[in-house]
């Protein structure tokens, strides 16, 4: 044997400490998985172990990353429906009307904005600083 080429033995060691070293991290709920895991263990010959081993470790982490992308994605839904719930809040309204609200405060005349102003004394741009310094007189 050359220096730089590894044995049957070796091979079959290493695929054998793997397995049972995975076996032993996965959890109770990975319980199918442990028994594929054993029958995968107790393949007559080294190839089909190494095979299976791999099938069986490309599923798996296919699994774990759609669980994570599931979870992350539920986990961003989430925020994003406590975000709608605040604005909601904010603005008065239940969550489901929270874009019809929206489009009222956007839809709004300009004649109205021309004639705030006035009436504020504002200059374009700044309605909303003489709402707060009128407001902030009246407290």
């Amino acid at each position: 044997m050359k220096h730089n080429q590894i044995s049957i033995n070796t091979i079959q060691q290493i695929l054998e400490t793997r397995m049972e070293q995975l076996n032993s991290v996965l959890t109770v709920e990975y319980n199918t998985r442990k028994q594929i895991l054993n029958q995968i263990s107790k393949l007559p010959n080294t190839s089909r172990k190494l095979s299976g081993f791999m099938d069986f470790m490309i599923d798996f982490t296919s699994n774990l990353s759609y669980d994570i992308w599931n979870a992350k994605k539920n986990e961003i839904s989430n925020d994003i429906d406590d975000r709608i719930d605040n604005i909601a809040e904010k603005l008065g309204v239940k969550s489901r009307n929270v874009e019809d609200r929206i489009i009222q405060i956007l839809d709004f005349d300009e004649d109205d904005y021309i004639k705030a102003l006035k009436h504020m004394g504002a200059k374009p741009g700044h309605l909303a600083d003489e709402l707060e310094k009128s407001l902030n007189v009246c407290k």
